[in-house]
């Protein structure tokens, strides 16, 4: 056997005299040159439209509101924030709760005046009665699910 073609231990895995990591990788490097091209990663798109914390958008509205997002896009280069639509009244309450603790008048803030009101009216009762924040929220909650 001629140099390089021997089995033995000492020389197992040289060809022409190469040692067996030169080979492994040369191996992979040519893996690598003649691997399949990948399409480049598109570039990032910038959604439509954002949505505040807590605001959620009803299925049947979302096809609607992304063509219109998708033309004041197109018309200002700007994506279209929404800050009103459907909360959960756990969320809505405790909202409506942080605007009463900073002192807000709601009654005035609020389209829906009469809703409004039920609210400071429940806010008013839970702290006349003293309850704490965890059961004022909770009270608040109730008065707006009923609403």
């Amino acid at each position: 056997m001629g140099a390089g073609s021997s089995s033995s231990g000492s020389h197992a895995g040289r060809r022409a005299g190469y040692p067996a990591a030169v080979l492994r990788a040369a191996l992979l490097l040519c893996h690598v040159a003649f691997a399949p091209a990948v399409a480049p990663a598109a570039a990032p798109q910038v959604a439509a439209f954002t949505v505040t914390e807590g605001v959620e958008i009803p299925g049947p509205v979302l096809p609607r509101l992304q063509a219109l997002a998708a033309a004041y896009m197109k018309e200002t280069g700007k994506p279209l924030v929404i800050t009103d639509g459907t909360r959960r009244p756990a969320t809505q309450a405790g909202l409506m709760l942080r605007n009463l603790e900073r002192g807000d008048a709601i009654v005035r803030l609020y389209a829906n005046k009469f809703a409004a009101a039920a609210v400071q009216a429940a806010w008013d009762e839970a702290r006349a009665a003293g309850l704490d924040r965890a059961a004022i929220l909770a009270r608040l909650t109730e008065v707006i699910a009923a609403q």
